[in-house]
């Protein structure tokens, strides 16, 4: 991973973390989808935290930590299905991913992008997962580059366009700069359509009280 790459990835763990300060949640039992175990460790110091190749039984997770990870699975839908296989009915799944504004400055060039679904659909597809009470969020970064070489290696390494592509159409900024936005969309559901006593209406949505969701004084 690139060191911007890994500074927006370090970024979007971090608001995952604060996002998960307002959920009653103590978890256990953690399955880090990504490369996460250096933010996860500090906050959940007693939580026992499983990497993506560990054998995970139905039902034995308490928080699914998944750092931009969707963007690189070949099929999401499985991978989602899969998730909520491991996920206790009250356990969280909580997620990072990139929205379709992403590189949104070099959209005429031919790119390797990894996939961009906009909140909507994700949270089409969680609800189709067997997930409950889907919340999306979307946040934009943008990273700015000095050197024109080294913003197409980041892009190189991370996949984002072909290695053997050496130039693209992007404008410079006013500072004589190159800047690429990342638009991150920002989810947290419920590990079934059965949370603490709440069942789904026959639209599939389950009303949770927000005081339930927030940690006690």
């Amino acid at each position: 991973m690139s060191d911007d790459i890994a500074v927006l990835a370090k970024a979007t763990g971090e608001q995952m973390l604060e996002r998960l300060a307002l959920v009653a949640l103590q978890p256990t039992r953690i399955f880090d989808a990504g490369n996460s175990a250096d933010l996860l460790k500090p906050v959940y110091p007693r939580a026992e935290i499983l990497a993506s190749d560990s054998h995970i039984k139905d039902n034995s997770i308490d928080l699914l930590f998944a750092n931009l990870v969707l963007p690189w699975c070949d099929n999401i839908k499985n991978v989602l299905r899969e998730w909520q296989r491991i996920l206790r009915p009250e356990g969280v799944l909580m997620f990072a991913s990139f929205g379709p504004d992403t590189l949104c400055e070099i959209e005429e060039s031919p790119l390797l992008l990894p996939k961009q679904l906009d909140m909507h659909v994700l949270g089409d597809m969680l609800i189709q997962a067997g997930f409950a009470d889907p919340v999306l969020d979307v946040e934009h970064f943008t990273l700015v580059y000095r050197d024109y070489k080294q913003l197409l290696y980041e892009l190189q390494i991370t996949k984002m366009i072909p290695e053997q592509q050496n130039t693209l159409a992007i404008k410079k900024t006013v500072d004589n700069m190159f800047a690429l936005t990342y638009e991150v969309v920002y989810g947290h559901a419920f590990g079934t359509e059965i949370y603490a006593g709440f069942l789904a209406d026959e639209t599939g949505t389950v009303k949770i009280p927000l005081a339930d969701l927030r940690k006690k004084n």
